[in-house]
């Protein structure tokens, strides 16, 4: 079963029917680059889940978190971060988006948890619809972010995802 074509004017072009409330997550994979530090960048899962609602059927505004986490050695690293961010679409499949929030890392061995203190998180992500309808869509993105800790150490990580999202 297909999903329906997305809706269309009268000149054949898709309308974007946008609106209400927006829900979605994406899974995919990312890598974790620990600025001028002697580690190299660990890959791992990359995951976002947002929710939100649609100013207009062009721009969303969310609440978002992001993250990566990577595991070796029953160890998991894992930076994520709390963003409030806006998505606007730039034609009916392609779009872009942009957060602030804060970020943090933490490392789980199974038998206690550490986590580092909270830095500044900025993201920027672009993503494509390979899939829509009037209220449901699948993307692929390319997600960028990095927090800054206070002892001017930055750690960013990047990620191509798979989504899915609710309108």
């Amino acid at each position: 079963m297909y999903a329906p074509p997305p809706p269309t004017n009268g000149a054949g072009q898709v309308v974007n029917d946008r609106q209400g409330w927006v829900f979605g997550m994406s899974l995919g994979a990312g890598t974790m680059s620990f600025g001028d530090s002697n580690i190299d960048s660990l890959e791992g899962v990359a995951f976002d889940i947002h929710l939100g609602f649609m100013v207009s059927p062009q721009l969303a505004l969310l609440v978002e978190g992001y993250g990566v986490s990577h595991l070796e050695n029953e160890v998991s690293l894992t930076q994520s971060m709390g963003l409030v961010a806006g998505q606007f679409w730039l034609n009916p499949a392609l779009w872009i988006k942009g957060g602030l929030g804060s970020g943090s890392r933490i490392a789980d061995d199974g038998v206690r948890s550490e986590e580092s203190q909270e830095g500044v998180a900025v993201m920027a992500a672009i993503g494509y619809e390979v899939l829509h309808s009037d209220r449901f869509a699948v993307d692929v993105q390319l997600r960028l972010g990095a927090v800054g800790y206070d002892n001017d150490y930055t750690v960013s990580q990047t990620a191509v995802t798979l989504g899915v999202n609710w309108y």
